[in-house]
């Protein structure tokens, strides 16, 4: 922060004498005769009044600054939420928690509130229709 101030206390202590002359002259230098032997002022006010001055005094627009969207995370399928009762063997997991190991869907968890999720391990796996 501080050296920034000390370069634009540096910038304008050389514009502002420069600028001053400027205005001094007036159009001394456009209406006289622009050799370099006419005097050392005219000089002066030609050369700074360079591009290179005009560019530094003048300040650019800003650009507009460009939003990005946000990138949504990446969507990963869940988990097997019964995967232990899978590898167990069981059939399905019922309402009330316990796993059922039938043989066939028929019946299976109808003392346990219902299948709650099907393992798999007999048929499509999924949700019961408890």
């Amino acid at each position: 922060m501080r050296a920034e101030m000390q370069r634009l206390t540096r910038l304008l202590l050389t514009i502002v004498p420069a600028l001053t002359l400027l205005l001094a002259c007036g159009d001394a230098g456009a209406a006289g005769d622009n050799n370099a032997a006419s005097s050392p002022v005219t000089s002066t006010a030609t050369a700074v009044a360079s591009p290179v001055a005009v560019a530094v005094v003048t300040p650019s627009p800003a650009a507009a600054p460009v939003v990005v969207p946000p990138v949504p995370p990446a969507v990963t399928p869940p988990a097997d939420p019964y995967a232990a009762a899978k590898a167990a063997g069981a059939s399905a997991v019922c309402a009330d928690g316990t796993w059922s190991f039938s043989q066939h869907r028929s019946g299976t968890c109808s003392s346990h509130g219902g299948v709650h999720w099907w393992t798999g391990n007999l048929g499509a796996a999924g949700p019961g229709a408890h």
